[in-house]
């Protein structure tokens, strides 16, 4: 399956956004991002300016999910964001929202 550069960045934004959901900052979690940015194959995406945009809530969880087209791009963030929560060892309260709404 080929991923549009919006489909990878609207992934990358549901990791940010499920790293951060604990509130808690670690470099794990930064490393595992970073680990599946570096998995798309020529992505063009500028992470740093994902961070500034999650950071500074320019984005949704609601508007990243609209960004994934199909059933597999889905499935995709859901399991990447599932990555995320392997490195914070726990779900915060936010987070299953945010994966339920990828799960449909």
């Amino acid at each position: 399956m080929d991923m549009t550069e919006q489909e990878q960045r609207a992934v990358l934004v549901l990791c940010l956004q499920a790293a951060f959901a604990d509130g808690s900052k670690a470099d794990a979690e930064r490393d595992e991002v970073k680990r599946i940015a570096e998995g798309f194959p020529d992505a063009a995406v500028d992470l740093p300016r994902l961070y500034q945009d999650v950071l500074m809530k320019r984005v949704t969880p609601a508007e990243a999910a609209r960004d994934l087209a199909s059933s597999e791009a889905r499935q995709l963030a859901y399991e990447m964001a599932l990555c995320i929560c392997v490195q914070q060892r726990s779900r915060s309260l936010d987070l299953p929202g945010l994966l339920s709404s990828l799960s449909a």
